[in-house]
C-alpha cells in the first residue's frame, strides 16, 4: 500500500468516552449547574465523533435546557430526542440499549458537580491529541509528497494554522483569573506608570484620542462610527500608525485598497493630495520629499487583508500572526463589509453589526490586543426638516448641531465597546445645504464652509472608564484626510530604533 493511502492504514484514535458521560451524568444530577461550570470552554464539537454524536447531541439539548431555565433530567430531554433510538449493545446481556435507557444510565452514574471540570476537561485535551494526531499525520504525508516548487518553510507556514487552532481553544479552557491575581496584576501596572511613567497600554499619537479614552489595553475594542465621508477609515488608520510604534497592527480594509491607503500615509506625511499623487503634479522637490520618506512608511509593521474574510478567518489569521510576529492590535473596516456564512447571510445590517461586533469583542481578548471595529451610521442620522419657517441661518445652525451619539451605530455597541469614538465633520454637512448661487443665503453658507473648513471633532460617544459623552476639537486637512496638527514638516519618523 502506497502512503498516499495513509488514511487507511491511520489506526483508531482515542477517545474520553467515559468522561463525556461524566460530564453528562454530572449535569443532570446538579440540575444543570454543572453545565455552568463547563460551558466556557466545552462545546459539542470537542466530544468524540463531534457534533452529530450521541453525548455532543444531548451536551447541546442540556445547554439549550438551562438558558432557557428548565430542569435537566430525563423526562424534559425525552421531548428532544428518538427516545427508541438503539445506541449501542449492553455489556453483560448483548440486549440493544436505547437513547431513553443510555440517558438513565447517565444519571444513575451519579457523578459530583465537583468533578465535573476535571472530566470536562479530560474530553477538551482529548479532542487536541486526536487533532494533533491527525496534523502530525496530515504533515508527514504532505511532507513525503511535497511539489518541487514548494520549500520546507512552505509547508510549515502552511500546516501552522492548525496547530495555532487546536492551541487556541485549548487557551479558551484554562481556570479562570482569580481576584487576587488580577488585583496583583493591576498593582503592578499602576506601579510601572507611577514609578517608571510607563503606561498601563499603548497609545494612539493622536492627542485627541489618547486624551478622550487613555491607553488602549488587551482585550478592549474600540469602535469608530461614522457617516459617509466623515472620516472614520482615516481616524482609523492614523490610529494604526501610531499603534504600529508598538508594534505589528493588522488591517482588514473592507473599503479601500492597498494602493489608496498607502497614497493616503504619503499624502499625511507629504502634504501632496492622493489626486496630485495620481496625475503626476508634483515638483522635483516634491519627488525627493516622497523618497525620503518611503523608508519611514515601508518600515511602519502594518500588514492589510484586502480578500473578504469571515469572522471565523479573521480569528485564525489573528492567531496566527500573534504566534508568529507578535500583534499589537487590529482593525476591522468595516463591519457591514465582513463575509458570512449562509446562516448569518440572510439577516439584515442591523443584525449583522450585532453578531460582529460581539464577536470581534471576544477575538480580541482571545488574542490579548486591542482592536478598532469600524461600524456605519444609520442612514437617516443626518436627515433634518428643513421645510419650516426657520431662517437658513438657523437651519445651518440645526444642522451643525446635529452631532451623532452612540445610538445612532448600527448594531447594539453599548454592550460590546469599551470606547465609542466618533469623528464629526460638519464641513461635510453643511456641503448637502448648498443655497442658490448668488443668494444672501449662499453669502452665509460661503461664511459658515470657510469658518468649518479646517475643524472637526473627535467625540467620545461611550466608555466604560471615561466620563462621556466628551469631544475635542481638532484639525481636519481634507486634501490628506487627516485629523490634528499635520504630520509635514516632522523629520522624525513615529518608530523607536527597535524597528
Amino acid at each position: 500500500m502506497s502512503f498516499h493511502d495513509h488514511r487507511e492504514i491511520r489506526p483508531a484514535l482515542p477517545d474520553a468516552t467515559e468522561a463525556e458521560c461524566a460530564v453528562l451524568g454530572a449535569i443532570m444530577h446538579s440540575g444543570g449547574a454543572a453545565y455552568t461550570k463547563v460551558s466556557g470552554f466545552l462545546k459539542p464539537k470537542h466530544f468524540h465523533q463531534g457534533e452529530k454524536s450521541v453525548n455532543a447531541r444531548l451536551y447541546g439539548i442540556m445547554g439549550a435546557l438551562v438558558t432557557a431555565g428548565k430542569p435537566i433530567n430525563p423526562i424534559t430531554i425525552r421531548p428532544h430526542i428518538d427516545g427508541s433510538q438503539v445506541v449501542g449493545r449492553d455489556d453483560e446481556d448483548g440486549s440493544d440499549v436505547t437513547l431513553d435507557l443510555y440517558i438513565v444510565r447517565l444519571l444513575r452514574a451519579n457523578p459530583t458537580i465537583d468533578g465535573a471540570v476535571s472530566y470536562a476537561r479530560q474530553v477538551l485535551n482529548m479532542w487536541a491529541q486526536q487533532h494533533l494526531i491527525e496534523a502530525g499525520y496530515d504533515l508527514i504525508a504532505a511532507a513525503r509528497t511535497l511539489a518541487a516548487e514548494l520549500t520546507p518553510s512552505d509547508l510549515i507556514s502552511a500546516h501552522s494554522g492548525a496547530l495555532v487552532t487546536i492551541a487556541g481553544e485549548i487557551a479558551h479552557g484554562a481556570t479562570g483569573i482569580t481576584m487576587a491575581d488580577a488585583i496583583g496584576r493591576a498593582m503592578e501596572s499602576i506601579d510601572d506608570a507611577y514609578k517608571f511613567k510607563r503606561r498601563a497600554g499603548v497609545a494612539t499619537g493622536i492627542e485627541a484620542v489618547d486624551q478622550l479614552t487613555g491607553p488602549w489595553e488587551a482585550g478592549q475594542q474600540i469602535i469608530i462610527g461614522g457617516g459617509t465621508k466623515q472620516g472614520k477609515s482615516a481616524l482609523a488608520m492614523q490610529c494604526a500608525i501610531g499603534l504600529a510604534a508598538s508594534g505589528p497592527v493588522w488591517v482588514y480594509s473592507g473599503e479601500m485598497s492597498v494602493k489608496q491607503l498607502a497614497m493616503r500615509e504619503i499624502a499625511r506625511r507629504t502634504g501632496i493630495p492622493v489626486w496630485r499623487q495620481k496625475e503626476g503634479r508634483i515638483s522635483e522637490a516634491e519627488w525627493k520629499r516622497l523618497v525620503q520618506i518611503r523608508q519611514d512608511v515601508e518600515r511602519l509593521p502594518i500588514l492589510i487583508e484586502k480578500r473578504r474574510l469571515t469572522l471565523e478567518q479573521i480569528h485564525q489569521v489573528g492567531r496566527e500572526l500573534k504566534v508568529e510576529r507578535g500583534l499589537c492590535a487590529m482593525v476591522v473596516d468595516h463591519v457591514g463589509l465582513l463575509a458570512w456564512g449562509r446562516d448569518n447571510a440572510k439577516r439584515d445590517e442591523w443584525e449583522q453589526s450585532q453578531i460582529a461586533t460581539r464577536e470581534l469583542k471576544a477575538i480580541y481578548e482571545d488574542l490579548g490586543i486591542p482592536g478598532m471595529s469600524l461600524v456605519q451610521l444609520k442612514k437617516n442620522t443626518f436627515a433634518g426638516d428643513y421645510r419650516g419657517r426657520q431662517t437658513f441661518e438657523a437651519k445651518m445652525r440645526e444642522a451643525i448641531n446635529r452631532r451623532p451619539k452612540y445610538t445612532d451605530l448600527m448594531g447594539a455597541v453599548e454592550r460590546d465597546a469599551d470606547h465609542v469614538l466618533i469623528p464629526f465633520n460638519a464641513s461635510k454637512i453643511l456641503a448637502g445645504l448648498e443655497p442658490e448661487a448668488g443668494s444672501d443665503d449662499h453669502i452665509l453658507w460661503e461664511g459658515k464652509m470657510s469658518e468649518h473648513e479646517h475643524r472637526a471633532e473627535i467625540i467620545l460617544a461611550l466608555s466604560r472608564e471615561q466620563n462621556f459623552p466628551q469631544r475635542r476639537e481638532v484639525e481636519w486637512h481634507g486634501e490628506t484626510t487627516s485629523f490634528g496638527a499635520p504630520f509635514v514638516g516632522k523629520q522624525e519618523s513615529l518608530l523607536g530604533d527597535n524597528y
